[in-house]
């Protein structure tokens, strides 16, 4: 038996990097345009002719050539696409230069050390000392930090930056601890321990999306795209407990779409649902409203006529448990992540001043997308983007989302509910947002970026799908035919990836002009 196991994997094996080589001459128009693609994108962010950091560039070209002329399935494909572009930001992004990477580092430091929860005793506020060693080659590129000559320490110092991430729980930190663990009893260096901490952490999400698209059937294009927007994956590629939260989102949102196939949906499948989304409250309370799906699941879908009233008393209970958590992790440290912030004489203050917050509140509706769409492409802490390149992926998404046809469409029983949940969960983010993070007297929103947005872009890349209105009748398409368009969308969204790759290695390790 384990003969014939052994010699299938090698002719498995010899099949793959045939069809892979076969990929190459097949896929030469891609090539040529993902390398010139790679230099005009390199010119136009400003890169010097004279100094160019060629061999950086180069292996980026080599890595996005590889992962275009990939063989298989589409998900199968998405998952080494984000693994193998994810890694050059593993590697390629600078110590703690993500999006709050010293509050999640040290934050997965504190975990690693066991302990579960925040603590509430300003004597407790203490991690591993290799957070206080990279805070002090804070936003140098890895390879220039001296890290590797660091080892990892069990002793602690003083360090209450972690309890920003009060809102989280321990779960979306758990793939970043592993690689911290590993770290540890292997004795390695801080060096290694971030760049596995941001690897496992890359391959949680990789495979969150790739279990996400294989149960969105007829829907793959439009999880594909948004799983492979660059910000997460750069996300993905730190520390930052966005790759844990995008990814069981995509998975939850895709479930949805597999029930709504099935011919029945059984009660231990909507009890699955309904602690999924309690699990996501514990990491982006917000988004606990998709748990609000259920409601439209159609009728004949569910096992009985029961079915309804045993959905209303999850969704009750998980916001119940919701609204538990919110209390324990608003409370705990409130006054250490901000100062001059209650909600409850917030909320009293909005009451007096209505007119003005309502003004202020419509204007954050229109103006979300001009406002926070360029963010999605602004990187490190906020500190350099790809400027107006990101209008051209909207471009791409906006065709993605509304001209891709989606086999399997959602009824409209269904596509009404992913319209209102995801209104429901925009209203959420801006109301956690006014509530938690701003002044008691202060009627605006502060700190809201694009990043948070990814779940409801996919919801509504569901609801408005519009390809049925010019074209009533979908083509069957060959499975050569699939794989061409396929390689069309994948190519599109990796050029952006790339895009961003090559603005990062401009930032740190080139010069501008």
């Amino acid at each position: 038996m384990e003969k014939s196991i052994n010699w299938s994997f090698i002719f498995n094996a010899k099949d793959w990097f045939y069809s892979f080589a076969l990929n190459i001459t097949k896929r030469w128009k891609y090539l040529v345009g993902l390398w010139v693609l790679l230099l005009l994108t390199y010119f136009y962010l400003g890169g010097s002719t004279t100094t160019v950091p060629r061999t950086l560039l180069l292996i980026t070209g080599l890595v996005f050539s590889i992962t275009i002329c990939l063989p298989g399935k589409l998900y199968n494909k998405v998952f080494l696409s984000i693994l193998f572009s994810g890694s050059l930001f593993v590697i390629l992004t600078p110590v703690l230069d993500a999006p709050d990477e010293t509050a999640h580092y040290s934050r997965a430091l504190y975990i690693s050390e066991a302990h579960l929860y925040l603590p509430q005793k300003s004597s407790e506020f203490r991690v591993s000392k290799d957070v206080i060693e990279a805070e002090k080659v804070f936003k140098k590129p890895l390879i220039h930090s001296d890290l590797d000559k660091v080892k990892t320490s069990s002793k602690t110092a003083r360090y209450p930056k972690f309890l920003a991430t009060n809102a989280s729980s321990f779960i979306p930190y758990l793939p970043q601890v592993l690689g911290l663990i590993i770290s540890k009893t292997l004795g390695l260096s801080v060096l290694s321990s971030i760049i596995l901490g941001r690897l496992c952490n890359l391959l949680v999400y990789a495979f969150l999306i790739k279990v996400a698209i294989k149960k969105a059937k007829g829907k793959e294009l439009l999880f594909a795209s948004l799983g492979m927007l660059p910000m997460s994956v750069y996300l993905a590629s730190s520390f930052s407990t966005d790759g844990m939260v995008n990814g069981l989102l995509f998975l939850i949102i895709a479930l949805f779409c597999e029930y709504i196939q099935k011919d029945k949906v059984s009660l231990s499948n909507i009890l699955l649902f309904a602690i999924l989304c309690l699990i996501m409250a514990t990491m982006k309370l917000p988004y606990v409203l998709l748990v609000g799906l259920l409601l439209f699941i159609p009728k004949k879908k569910l096992p009985d006529k029961y079915a309804y009233i045993f959905i209303i008393g999850l969704i009750l209970l998980v916001g119940i448990l919701s609204f538990f958590w919110l209390r324990l992790s608003s409370n705990i440290n409130m006054n250490q992540v901000t100062s001059n912030v209650n909600p409850v004489e917030k909320i009293k203050y909005t009451l007096e001043h209505m007119s003005e917050f309502t003004r202020m509140i419509v204007q954050e509706w229109v103006n979300l997308i001009p406002n926070k769409i360029p963010s999605l492409f602004t990187f490190g802490w906020l500190t350099y983007g790809l400027g107006n390149l990101l209008w051209f992926y909207l471009i791409f998404i906006s065709c993605v989302i509304f001209m891709i046809p989606q086999y399997n469409p959602l009824p409209k029983i269904s596509k009404y509910g992913t319209f209102l949940v995801g209104i429901g969960v925009t209203f959420g983010i801006l109301m956690t947002a006014y509530l938690m993070w701003g002044k008691v007297n202060e009627i605006a929103i502060q700190g809201v970026q694009g990043r948070y947005f990814t779940g409801v872009i996919l919801l509504l890349g569901l609801t408005f799908n519009s390809i049925k209105l010019f074209v009533p009748v979908y083509p069957t398409l060959s499975s050569e035919e699939e794989e061409k368009r396929d390689t069309f969308i994948l190519f599109i969204a990796l050029v952006f990836i790339m895009m961003s790759v090559v603005l990062t290695v401009l930032q740190y390790y080139g010069f501008k002009i």
